[in-house]
């Protein structure tokens, strides 16, 4: 390949004018009613991209979600969190994890790699809306290990424990509880009871330690039913 010299570019003055600047006015449209609900997985539109029908094993694919509110007005902010599989339930229960890319205004594109021999589904379900990720992140969580409540133990001698939330860190001996079908690694933990075992917590129901835990909540919490 032949390459030739670069055009040379010489400088040109021009004549300045006086421009006359207009007032500053507001990029909006007119005042109108309106509402923004929380997301609604029902009413959310998933659309695939490109032709799924023709795709191979190993290939990857990609499918875009349009998150929308019970009245199927677009959702114009993200940080919903979304479960997305691919799923081959005919040739022994084949399943796969998509990974998500979360544009921020609601759209969302899921990315699966078919790794499932046969006819499959991709299967995304919403499980927390975007306000209710922000209540566990800034609400929920910071109350582990500052919010504790009264555990007890016990048939005959009842002996009373303090249990609280705990989500990081390490810890030592403690009596561990665990919600099954949770998201997430926070648990309850109480101290160990001196006498029985830790599937001795009889009263079911965890009674808030001190008033001034309650006021760090800003009102009366409820006592926690486990």
């Amino acid at each position: 390949m032949r390459l030739t010299p670069a055009t040379s570019i010489s400088s040109t003055s021009l004549p300045l004018k006086e421009t006359k600047f207009l007032p500053p006015s507001w990029n909006s449209t007119n005042g109108e009613p309106g509402s923004m609900g929380v997301t609604n997985a029902t009413r959310s539109s998933m659309i695939p991209i490109g032709n799924v029908s023709t795709v191979r094993y190993g290939d990857t694919f990609k499918v875009r979600v349009d998150a929308k509110d019970g009245k199927g007005r677009q959702r114009v902010f993200g940080g919903d969190y979304w479960r997305a599989l691919l799923v081959n339930r005919q040739n022994g229960r084949c399943i796969v994890p998509g990974h998500v890319n979360d544009f921020g205004n609601g759209t969302y594109l899921f990315s699966f790699q078919a790794m499932c021999v046969g006819q499959s589904s991709v299967e995304i379900s919403l499980v927390h809306t975007r306000e209710a990720v922000y209540f566990l992140k800034h609400e929920f969580l910071p109350l582990e290990g500052k919010v504790i409540w009264k555990g007890t133990f016990g048939s005959s001698d009842r002996v009373n424990k303090t249990c609280w939330l705990h989500r990081d860190g390490s810890w030592q001996d403690q009596c561990e509880y665990r919600y099954k079908t949770g998201i997430g690694r926070s648990l309850l933990l109480c101290q160990k009871p001196e006498v029985g075992s830790c599937a001795d917590l009889l009263i079911r129901r965890l009674q808030v330690l001190s008033e001034t835990n309650e006021i760090y909540l800003t009102g009366k919490l409820p006592d926690m039913h486990y």
